[in-house]
């Protein structure tokens, strides 16, 4: 283990939740005009309830898929139950479907006798044009971060998954566009729904702290967006959570860019973490 990969300490704190001193940031160059970022914080690793993956999907299109979910609680069976649902998620984009499809197939496996639920945002990019297709399953809110215009925050199209019967099709897709330089930043509830510890009354992070961060922040590296922005609920919650984090960033540029740095590596590896630092 290098120094990029330094284990996190893990430590007990009130109603259960994990001290975590950091987090490992995987970058990935897609397709040469897409890259992603991501980073993952499991409360009990390698289970986690959150699941994410981003690669180019192999039907000669050029297209890059992206994939962002949660199934709530965590541990081992949220951990199975995500595994599941991005397994026939993944499977379904690769044969070039699309995210309207793909929240239909997630939807379907999402049919067990468990109470729990999942959200998921699906979306599928041409990097040569910019243009997205996405659908948003009950997700939080991704932010398309702008350099030349106002950001964009993109809703949800249907409810979580598992809520519906499979027959029952309240699914849409919609459409938007990335800039050249533009940013999709997507997470989980884990970051909005941080709280401040030792608080008088519940004090969260919230969706505008997070969208005001990436104002300030987007001309940043994919990478580095991302590392700060974890940073920063660490530092928000003094390093205490109580549910599992998935962040990433994917960025279009019409040339092939590298950032100092940054190590880019697979973003199925788990249960490894790097110290970062603001």
């Amino acid at each position: 283990m290098n120094s990029e990969e330094e284990q996190g300490g893990l430590m007990s704190a009130k109603r259960e939740p994990k001290q975590l001193n950091g987090v490992r940031v995987c970058t990935q160059q897609l397709t040469s005009s897409m890259e992603s970022a991501s980073a993952e914080i499991a409360l009990e690793p390698p289970d986690s309830g959150d699941f994410y993956e981003s690669f180019a999907i192999p039907d000669g299109s050029g297209d890059i898929a992206i994939l962002v979910g949660d199934v709530t609680g965590h541990g081992a069976h949220a951990a199975s139950k995500a595994n599941s649902i991005r397994d026939a998620a993944v499977a379904k984009l690769k044969t070039g479907a699309s995210p309207l499809e793909t929240v239909r197939a997630a939807n379907a496996v999402s049919q067990t006798p468990d109470d729990r639920y999942a959200t998921v945002f699906v979306a599928r990019i041409n990097g040569n044009t910019g243009d997205f297709r996405y659908a948003n399953a009950g997700h939080e809110h991704p932010v398309v971060a702008n350099t030349d215009r106002k950001d964009e925050q993109l809703e949800t199209t249907g409810p979580p998954l598992g809520v519906v019967p499979a027959e029952m099709d309240l699914f849409e897709e919609r459409t938007g566009h990335l800039d050249n330089e533009s940013t999709l930043v997507v997470t989980t509830d884990g970051i909005t729904e941080a709280r401040k510890p030792n608080s008088p009354f519940p004090v969260f992070f919230g969706f505008d702290r997070f969208r005001s961060t990436i104002e300030r922040i987007k001309k940043f590296s994919p990478g580095q967006i991302v590392q700060i922005l974890i940073s920063r609920v660490l530092s928000f919650t003094r390093s205490v959570l109580s549910d599992d984090i998935v962040l990433m960033a994917v960025r279009r540029h019409t040339t092939t860019k590298t950032y100092a740095n940054e190590r880019r590596t697979s973003s199925r590896k788990r249960g490894q973490r790097a110290r970062i630092t603001d």
